[in-house]
């Protein structure tokens, strides 16, 4: 039966290396979807072309996949309404930030290409509004605010409902979601329901290449 599975939350989160990690372990392919968006110099797609390029991919993986990203403003319903299951990494600030700083540092340093062949600046980060620290911070207000009511779930029964996870580390965590994603993706007595909710708020390492925006 395909997975196809959303992960999402703000800048920082790791949802990179969380939804590589978890279409490795499902054995699908990932689908990243800043690399879709992002032209050369930052340039942005129109609507409908941003819309035909994620329907591509999603319809190029017929065994299912793991797209992480967000973008709602301009995908709709695209993504969310072809989904089984969602992953929302919730995280707090003073463990997001932190990693967002790092993460920055390492790019700028060692001048890492990102998708469409851009580059971070340091006046992007630090004397522009559009700086990924304060969007991270925003937007965590406005996903935590929105997002609980806008984000179906399954309530059948309390094996269904969501969960909200606190473990050690990130290979526990890894294995649990792992596991639920298979065990609730798959219903031998009715029909798969449309989504799940899995809201992770441990620390998680982020990898150093993530375009986690």
């Amino acid at each position: 039966m395909p997975r196809r599975i959303c992960v999402k939350g703000t800048s920082g989160t790791g949802k990179s290396t969380f939804g590589k990690e978890l279409a490795e372990r499902l054995d699908v392919p990932f689908i990243e979807l800043d690399t879709l968006h992002w032209g050369p110099n930052w340039s942005l797609p129109e609507d409908e072309v941003f819309r035909a390029r994620v329907c591509a991919a999603m319809a190029a993986c017929s065994s299912g996949w793991v797209i992480d990203g967000n973008h709602d403003s301009k995908l709709g319903g695209t993504v969310i309404d072809a989904v089984d299951t969602i992953v929302w990494l919730d995280l707090p600030l003073r463990i997001t930030l932190p990693r967002l700083w790092r993460r920055t540092m390492y790019r700028l340093r060692n001048d890492i290409e990102l998708p469409g062949g851009n580059r971070e600046t340091w006046r992007g980060h630090f004397a522009s509004r559009e700086s990924l620290f304060i969007w991270a911070v925003r937007a965590r207000r406005k996903h935590r605010r929105l997002w609980p009511e806008r984000l179906p779930t399954t309530r059948a029964s309390s094996a269904c409902g969501p969960m909200r996870r606190r473990s050690a580390g990130w290979q526990r965590n890894m294995r649990a979601v792992g596991e639920d994603v298979n065990r609730r993706c798959t219903n031998p007595g009715g029909p798969v329901s449309r989504a799940f909710v899995v809201s992770l708020v441990t620390a998680m390492p982020i990898g150093h290449h993530g375009n986690d925006q």
